[in-house]
């Protein structure tokens, strides 16, 4: 029988499986499945049954893999069309769920299954501390975390960055930088516009998405815009009604310090661009989505 709710996780890091897997496992409600969509498929092909998960899980590479250009659109659409929930909950790797994160949107979609609802959930950081890495990556060192990558430096991190005791991530210490980053943090119970939708806690129903085809990959190779594009024609396309839980909080462990962005093709501003002149076209229909035939 098919979960409720899909949990899908588009990734390109080493690390952090550990963090995403113990919050999940530990959920209140268990009708759900992990998606995890794997750039660095191919250098743990086995890394689930390796640590044995008590989960519903499907590990999968996006084909062509993209890794390393900027992908996400791709790489998240990949985790989409193998998903088999009648709800997507959308997460990124790094994040820790505490125990009723999925339970608060499981029953949010079971009390509101007349008309189109979405859940708006907010996402903190937590400060990971340099404690052990190989190397730190500045924000354009993505050739070097590839070469890195390709000749093993990282193979037994793959699943975790074996933190030691001291110096590792806690949650009581958040991120002094972008701690506040997420204004849903600070927002008022109810509805909410499209444009806080960042794809790091918010839930929708997946006829929804097939209705719109998934993201549109046409972002790929840049960043950002994905994400206003995809909540806005979730809302304008599929009549997604938002509303705003601000206490369902996911912890991201924040990687960004130590690891670099994947390669980039374009500016933001081309990423602007392209949005603009989808946005004023009233959203054209998306040809390179999740259920593609290309």
């Amino acid at each position: 029988m098919s979960p409720y709710i899909s949990v899908v996780v588009p990734t390109m890091r080493v690390g952090g499986l550990d963090i995403l897997v113990n919050g999940l496992e530990q959920q209140t409600y268990k009708d759900f499945e992990l998606i995890l969509a794997d750039e660095l498929f191919d250098y743990r092909p086995d890394i689930f049954r390796e640590h044995h998960p008590l989960l519903d899980w499907v590990h999968v590479a996006p084909k062509p893999n993209p890794f390393p250009v900027s992908s996400f659109c791709k790489v998240a659409n990949t985790a989409l069309a193998n998903a088999r929930g009648q709800v997507v909950l959308f997460l990124v790797d790094y994040t820790y769920c505490p125990p009723t994160l999925v339970e608060t949107h499981a029953k949010f979609h079971s009390e509101h299954q007349t008309g189109r609802h979405g859940l708006m959930s907010p996402h903190q950081y937590l400060q990971l501390r340099p404690s052990w890495f190989p190397r730190a990556y500045g924000q354009d060192g993505i050739d070097q975390y590839v070469d890195d990558v390709r000749i093993g430096r990282w193979d037994s991190q793959m699943w975790a960055l074996r933190y030691p005791l001291e110096g590792g991530w806690s949650l009581n210490e958040l991120d002094p930088i972008y701690k506040n980053a997420d204004p849903k943090l600070s927002g008022a119970p109810g509805p909410i516009d499209p444009t806080f939708f960042h794809a790091k806690n918010e839930s929708v129903p997946m006829e929804a998405l097939r209705e719109i085809n998934g993201w549109d990959e046409d972002y790929d190779g840049g960043h950002p815009y994905q994400d206003c594009d995809i909540a806005e024609r979730l809302s304008q396309q599929a009549g997604i009604g938002w509303t705003l839980d601000p206490t369902n909080i996911a912890y991201i462990v924040n990687p960004r310090p130590y690891f670099p962005f994947p390669r980039r093709l374009r500016t933001p501003a081309d990423n602007h661009a392209i949005w603009a002149t989808k946005r004023a076209a009233g959203y054209p229909r998306v040809t390179k989505g999740a259920w593609s035939s290309s």
